[in-house]
C-alpha cells in the first residue's frame, strides 16, 4: 500500500515538473520592435536592413522593424545599415515578452570641393561666398573652396551671392566621400560701359581746371595704386603729369592745376577687358595737353596707355597706369 501511493506521487511529481519546464521554456522567446530614425531629422529610415542574431528584416516606409519568436538572450547582436548612413552595431539583451528600440543612425559625412570661375573669361574668382546648406567658405586666388565633415543627403543646396555677378544656385547630391564641383558665375555688369562712364567723369573733372575737384579725382584710384616703373611711365611721372602712387595724387595734381591755367587729359579708342566682375584693364589713346597763359607755354603729349582697374562692390578704380609707348610730344 505505501509503496503505491510513493509511486503515485513520483509521478506526479515528474508530470508537475515536465509541465513547468515546458511552460518556462514557452516564456523565454519574445518580440523585438522598433523604430529607426535620422539621427540628425529625426525623420524615419526607410529601407534599413536590421539584424538580429540570425534574423533580419527590412524597416518600411514608417522606419519601424518587428521580430516575432526571438529566444531570450543576455546578448544578441544588432546591426543596422542603410545607405549614406553610418553601420549601426550594439548588443542587447532579451529578458522579456517584448522590447522596443529607437535606433538613430548617423549619416555618413564627406567633402564638397571645387572652384569658382567667371563664365566668360574662365578665370579664378577670389573672394566670393560660397554657401552649403547654412555653412560658408570664401573662395581663394584660384577660386577654390572646400567643405568638411558634410553629412550624406540627396538634397544639398549650393548658394552664391557675389556682387556683379548673377546669383547662382543649386541642389547636388551627396553620396561619396567626396563630391567636386565646377562653378562658372554669369556675368551681371559690362565692363566697357562702365569703364568708358569713369573715363569721361575723369575727363570732366580735369578739365574743370578746378583745384577743389582733387579730392573726387583721388577717389577714382585705389589705396594700392602704383604707376608703373617702366622708361616711359617714369619719364610722364618725372614731368608731374600723372602720379606715382596714391600718396602722390595730391600733390601732384594740387602742382598741375597751379602750374597750368589750361588742363586736358582727352581718352580715346578706349578698349576695356575684364578678367573677372574685380579686375580688368583698359587699353586707350591719351592726349594730355597742357597751356600756361601768362607765360605762353603749351605742350601736348599723345600716349598709348593701358590702365589697371579693380574694385570690390562698388566702381572701378585706377590701381596702375603704364604708357606703353610715347607717340608724339607737341610744344
Amino acid at each position: 500500500m505505501w509503496r503505491g501511493f510513493i509511486l503515485t506521487l513520483l509521478i506526479a511529481s515528474t508530470l508537475w515538473i515536465g509541465c513547468g519546464e515546458r511552460g518556462e521554456m514557452e516564456a523565454r522567446e519574445g518580440a523585438v520592435f522598433g523604430l529607426v530614425r535620422d539621427a540628425l531629422s529625426g525623420e524615419p529610415v526607410a529601407e534599413a536592413e536590421v539584424r538580429l542574431g540570425d534574423k533580419s528584416c527590412m524597416t518600411g516606409p514608417d522606419g519601424m522593424f518587428r521580430f516575432e519568436h526571438v529566444p531570450y538572450s543576455p546578448g544578441l547582436k544588432l546591426e543596422v545599415s542603410a545607405p549614406g548612413y553610418e553601420t549601426y552595431v550594439d548588443e542587447i539583451p532579451l529578458d522579456r515578452p517584448e522590447l522596443e528600440l529607437t535606433i538613430e543612425l548617423t549619416r555618413k559625412k564627406g567633402i564638397v570641393f571645387g572652384w569658382v570661375k567667371d563664365g566668360v573669361s574662365k578665370a579664378p574668382v577670389p573672394g566670393v561666398e560660397v554657401k552649403l546648406d547654412g555653412e560658408s567658405h570664401t573662395t581663394d586666388q584660384d577660386g577654390n573652396f572646400f567643405f568638411l565633415d558634410v553629412p550624406y543627403s540627396p538634397d544639398l543646396r549650393i548658394e552664391i551671392d557675389a556682387p556683379h555677378y548673377k546669383p547662382y544656385s543649386e541642389r547636388v547630391s551627396l553620396d561619396k566621400p567626396e563630391l567636386e564641383l565646377s562653378i562658372y558665375l554669369e556675368r551681371d555688369f559690362d565692363e566697357q560701359r562702365e569703364v568708358e562712364g569713369m573715363i569721361a567723369e575723369l575727363e570732366r573733372l580735369i578739365s574743370s581746371d578746378d583745384p577743389n575737384v582733387i579730392p573726387q579725382l583721388k577717389g577714382f584710384f585705389s589705396r594700392d595704386y602704383r604707376a608703373s616703373d617702366d622708361e616711359n611711365t617714369t619719364f610722364v611721372v618725372s614731368l608731374g603729369l600723372i602720379p606715382k602712387n596714391y600718396e602722390d595724387i595730391f600733390p601732384c595734381l594740387s602742382s598741375v592745376f597751379k602750374k597750368y591755367d589750361d588742363v586736358r587729359f582727352k581718352f580715346s579708342e578706349i578698349k576695356a577687358e575684364a578678367t573677372t566682375a574685380y579686375l580688368a584693364r583698359a587699353k586707350m589713346l591719351l592726349t594730355i595737353h597742357v597751356r600756361k597763359v601768362d607765360k605762353e607755354e603749351e605742350v601736348e603729349v599723345d600716349l598709348k596707355c593701358t590702365l589697371s582697374l579693380k574694385r570690390r562692390e562698388g566702381d572701378w578704380k585706377i590701381s596702375g597706369w603704364k604708357l606703353d609707348e610715347i607717340i608724339e610730344i607737341r610744344q
